[in-house]
């Protein structure tokens, strides 16, 4: 969701205005999302911080083009504009902005997954040995992996010198 905010004449000039706050992107992780948690999250996350927008853009989803949000938007007077389906060309900032998210997110994902698993096999080692056996099991698999990266970057040093 993106959304643009009005701004009193007098504060700046209109260039000013549209390099400030014309388009922005916010999102929250939800569990569920519906029209209730939308309608809280545009006043948390959008009015409670920055005011009233004068239009928020949106794709055609149904949370988005609900009744519910188009009385909320139109008692705040907020312009609900909806993208193009299926034609990614016309609303490309959108499009770049959730690439950008859903990159960032993939990166944590792996991170989450990579460290739950680690964690698991510490906690199952740790119940299973004794203190002394399970920091030497430790050790072992920190040493693992040092010749797991020496491997590594010989065989970049290998690709490179081949391309060389």
């Amino acid at each position: 969701m993106s959304c643009s905010s009005g701004w009193d004449e007098n504060d700046m000039d209109t260039k000013s205005k549209s390099g400030l706050l014309a388009l922005y992107v916010e999102a929250v992780p939800l569990i569920e999302a519906g029209q209730n948690e939308v309608i809280d999250f545009i006043k948390e996350h959008i009015i409670h911080r920055f005011g009233i927008p004068e239009t928020l853009s949106t794709d055609q989803g149904t949370i988005f083009t609900g009744q519910r949000i188009k009385n909320f938007a139109a008692s705040r007077n907020i312009n609900m504009v909806t993208s193009t389906p299926y034609y990614a060309q016309a609303n490309g900032q959108v499009e770049a902005a959730n690439e950008i998210l859903i990159n960032l997110i993939k990166k944590q994902i792996a991170i989450l997954s990579l460290g739950i698993n680690l964690n698991t096999l510490r906690i199952l080692k740790q119940d299973e040995l004794l203190v002394d056996d399970y920091w030497n099991a430790m050790y072992d698999e920190l040493n693992d992996l040092d010749s797991e990266r020496m491997l590594a970057l010989e065989n970049i040093i290998r690709k490179k010198e081949s391309v060389v």
